[in-house]
């Protein structure tokens, strides 16, 4: 063999490696870059169950605060306001709620169990009936506790019971 056959063959070998090593270079990139994308996919739907979950806490815990500090023997401007932020509530939940309800059902079930509490409790207030406030006051704040728990073991958060439930069952109750 002449020098040249040599030089053609040893550039042809050094082509190929180099050729050879992009592609096994290409597989393992994308291999990563799949593996990424699926984890920032993940990451992403985290934070907007997170970010809805906060919104709904958030609007729920304020509308209880309101119902609790509802005066009894309202005035007609009271009135309308309460019918007015009741409205807005059941408005705000709704959506909410129709968008909980796609991504995690069961935490969707107990956020409309503490719509039902609220409601109940704005129910007591609009009619002035005989049930025990107290007791619709603290079934509401069990209510989202429960939600508050069933959103972080859906989110993968491990956490203790709420300080309502904790302190009625030192006390024996409930």
């Amino acid at each position: 063999m002449d020098t040249t056959m040599v030089a053609l063959i040893a550039s042809g070998i050094g082509a190929s490696g180099a050729i050879a090593a992009q592609i096994i270079s290409a597989v393992f990139t994308a291999g990563r870059e799949s593996k990424k994308l699926a984890w920032e996919q993940q990451r992403q739907f985290l934070d907007t169950r997170r970010d809805v979950y906060v919104r709904y806490l958030a609007l729920a815990t304020r509308h209880n605060l309101y119902l609790r500090d509802f005066q009894a023997k309202p005035t007609d401007k009271q009135m309308t306001e309460f019918n007015e932020r009741c409205g807005n509530f059941l408005k705000d939940a709704s959506e909410l709620l129709a968008e909980m309800s796609l991504f995690s059902p069961e935490v969707a079930l107990l956020a409309g169990n503490v719509g039902d509490a609220l409601d109940r409790l704005e129910i007591y207030l609009r009619n002035d009936t005989p049930a025990e406030l107290m007791s619709l006051k603290r079934e509401t704040l069990e209510t989202l506790e429960d939600l508050q728990h069933g959103m972080r073991t859906d989110l993968g958060i491990v956490a203790k019971p709420g300080l309502v439930r904790s302190t009625l069952q030192r006390k024996g109750a409930s």
